[in-house]
């Protein structure tokens, strides 16, 4: 799925800004493909692309606020790096035990494939950064509205239910409305 096909026919002024091929590249804060969904900014770094499927990278920016839906994916694994603010994420594990931590500057999580989980912004401005497997990096320009925002995410952003589905649908994620986790 292109860029301007999620776009709906128009072109972001950062169409092309990853090279889409395994090849070195630099890009100044503020670059990447770029969307947002709800109140955080998502900016893609490095995709599959550029590493013939392996990972992707990319950062989220958010304000302090409600925690995700819990969600798993059946073949992403996924990191979390936090280099501004705070962010709680939650984990259940395989076998039914739960965890929480709350992550600072400096603080790592890893979240393996099919592990049930969720994350809540805690910091007034909470920035981290993902990797994950190749490919689920574009999951947010499907979930979300690609946006020329950099930064900062702008106004809130309600995705549609067909942007929901079609997220979930395409990146094999499986939303858990109703979990409930212990803090």
């Amino acid at each position: 799925m292109t860029i301007e096909h999620i776009h709906n026919g128009g072109t972001p002024s950062w169409s092309g800004v990853l090279p889409g091929e395994p090849r070195a590249y630099f890009l100044e804060s503020g670059d990447g493909e770029r969307s947002q969904a709800f109140d955080f900014l998502a900016t893609v770094l490095l995709s599959g692309d550029e590493t013939g499927g392996q990972f992707g990278v990319f950062t989220v920016v958010q304000p302090a606020g409600e925690t995700i839906i819990a969600h798993t994916h059946s073949s992403v694994h996924e990191i979390f790096y936090v280099t501004e603010g705070a962010v709680r994420v939650f984990l259940e594990h395989p076998a039914g035990n739960q965890e929480n931590r709350v992550l600072r500057p400096g603080d790592f999580c890893y979240v393996p494939a099919n592990t049930l989980h969720a994350y809540r912004p805690e910091g007034k401005k909470t920035k981290f950064i993902s990797a994950c497997t190749g490919g689920f990096e574009r999951f947010f320009h499907t979930l979300g509205n690609v946006t020329e925002a950099r930064g900062e995410p702008g106004a809130f952003v309600t995705p549609t239910q067909e942007q929901l589905e079609r997220a979930f649908s395409n990146y094999n994620t499986l939303p858990q409305y109703d979990q409930q986790w212990n803090e």
